[in-house]
């Protein structure tokens, strides 16, 4: 009984010690909201579009990190307003996107195991979606007249061995504009 008196007795010292801080310094976060607005389209046609890959042979994705079919497809920005010059897409992340930012394929069929990768048509760097290196590592265009034509590329990716099928996948994207 002694000893449970005790215990509760430090328990209660102990929990009642006051923790100190100092403040070391400050942060100020700065950011600025530009009216630049454009209008997007997707290969010439409205802002949502599709674009339609070859048909490819599984034995061109008979393993792990064999790409087929690369599809160039761009982002057009026309009648852009403001005084920035530059821009280039962000693909967002979301519930189509995997952990290693490639498409899933969302017709939920296992035995396919192929992702659609996206790549920067210019210099063909993986664009990794929805990861926040795409605002420097993304291929920014410059406006002519203020209008952009932003060109990249997707491409069939094997998880694992394909099998056959259809491949169907999305993303949705903003502007970032410099």
């Amino acid at each position: 009984m002694k000893y449970a008196t005790l215990v509760a007795a430090m328990l209660a010292t102990c929990s009642s010690v006051n923790v100190y801080a100092v403040a070391e310094g400050t942060i100020t976060f700065n950011g600025t909201l530009q009216a630049t607005t454009c209008n997007s389209n997707i290969n010439g046609g409205d802002a949502s579009g599709e674009v339609a890959l070859p048909i490819v042979g599984v034995n061109q994705l008979a393993t792990q990190g064999q790409t087929a079919g690369q599809t160039e497809f761009s982002i057009g920005l026309t009648d852009c307003a403001g005084v920035l010059t530059t821009a280039a897409a962000f693909f967002e992340a979301g519930d189509s996107v995997d952990t290693n930012g490639r498409l899933i394929d969302q017709n939920d069929t296992a035995e396919q195991k192929v992702a659609f990768q996206l790549r920067n048509a210019g210099n063909q760097s993986i664009i990794v979606v929805g990861n926040a290196s795409q605002q420097t590592n993304n291929t920014y265009g410059e406006m002519v007249d203020g209008n952009l034509t932003l060109p990249y590329m997707v491409e069939y990716y094997a998880n694992s061995a394909a099998g056959a099928g259809v491949v169907t996948s999305y993303v949705t994207y903003s502007v970032m504009y410099k």
